[in-house]
């Protein structure tokens, strides 16, 4: 089974929101076991590219004008040395969602509670919404 899920894109002009297509053995039954399935996976590419060759290849001049444009330019590297643990970012991910920082959305409709029934099907698109706190005075 495939799903979607969009993922800003840094520094495009064209499209800020990409898709990215996840490949699942099997459907997530709850929203729980969606989490971990996501967190599970981008801790082991994070992990991958720990282990990978620090440096592969030069930017290339596309590459290099979008990150300007952001206003960071990085080459995608982990500069700590420590590999990421799946249960303590499982266990992060899991409280954010719940103190309301971030929010699901499959197919535009907003999923709120961690172990309600999902209904997730091959080509679903998911989307990850995190939310910014704002903080001001009054002048």
């Amino acid at each position: 089974m495939q799903i979607y899920i969009h993922v800003k894109k840094i520094g495009k002009r064209v499209q800020a929101v990409g898709t990215i297509p996840y490949e699942m053995e099997t459907a997530c039954a709850t929203l729980r076991e969606l989490i971990s399935f996501i967190v599970t996976r981008s801790v082991a590419e994070y992990n991958r590219r720990l282990d990978k060759n620090r440096l592969d290849a030069p930017l290339g001049g596309a590459q290099l004008e979008d990150m300007a444009m952001v206003g960071k330019i990085g080459f995608g590297i982990p500069f700590g040395e420590k590999e990421a643990n799946v249960q303590s970012a499982l266990n992060v991910a899991l409280e954010a969602f719940s103190d309301g920082l971030y929010r699901f959305f499959i197919n535009a409709q907003e999923i709120k509670a961690l172990d309600a029934p999902l209904n997730l099907q091959d080509g679903d698109t998911v989307a990850i919404i995190r939310l910014t706190m704002l903080t001001g005075g009054i002048f």
